[in-house]
């Protein structure tokens, strides 16, 4: 981020909804525009390409893992009347930004716009680097286990949920976490 001089302040982490969002389809369809690979502020390219990772423009914040200048959450992201109290920065902040920069984008200045957030998405070719442990829907710990997750800590078991009375059920762990969490890291 600093390398870029100001032009990065937010990496996100690639989720599924988030690459999506990114595909040049996607921004023309949801913006308005066509927004290739490459396109972005020459000091975020200049910066990637210093320190080997690839970026693409981000236009919508999401709430999910990232890295953000923590100046840009104090001065632009929580500024005055952006995102209400308690409320996700995604919700409220993410719509005004895909809203203000689909609206400069019809007058060919997406770029000015885009850089007052200065929002990238990490891609590496990979896919999603974070997601949902168990989906959009719950799985049981068989079914994670048949998918390749091997358990939290070295664990060859997966979580699983409480059984009546609040006792740890198959693969739910009672090691410290809280009285409703299994040892699995959070995150979306």
């Amino acid at each position: 981020m600093e390398a870029s001089q100001g032009a990065v302040k937010y990496v996100g982490l690639p989720t599924k909804a988030s690459l999506a969002r990114v595909e040049t389809a996607a921004v023309q369809s949801r913006c308005g525009f066509r927004l290739e690979e490459d396109d972005m502020d020459p000091r975020a390219a200049a910066a990637a390409a210093a320190a080997g990772v690839r970026l693409r423009a981000l236009l919508f914040w999401y709430d999910s893992s990232h890295l953000c200048e923590a100046e840009h959450y104090r001065a632009f992201v929580f500024a005055r009347g952006r995102v209400p109290g308690g409320g996700f920065p995604e919700d409220s902040f993410g719509q005004a930004m895909h809203a203000e920069i689909s609206a400069a984008a019809q007058a060919g200045r997406w770029r000015e716009a885009h850089a007052a957030y200065g929002t990238y998405l990490h891609v590496d070719g990979g896919g999603p680097l974070v997601g949902h442990l168990r989906g959009r829907r719950f799985m049981e710990a068989a079914e994670l286990q048949q998918q390749g997750w091997c358990g939290h800590r070295g664990s060859a078991r997966a979580p699983g949920p409480r059984g009546p009375a609040g006792e740890a059920g198959e693969g739910a762990s009672s090691d410290g976490d809280g009285p409703e969490h299994p040892a699995v890291s959070g995150g979306s």
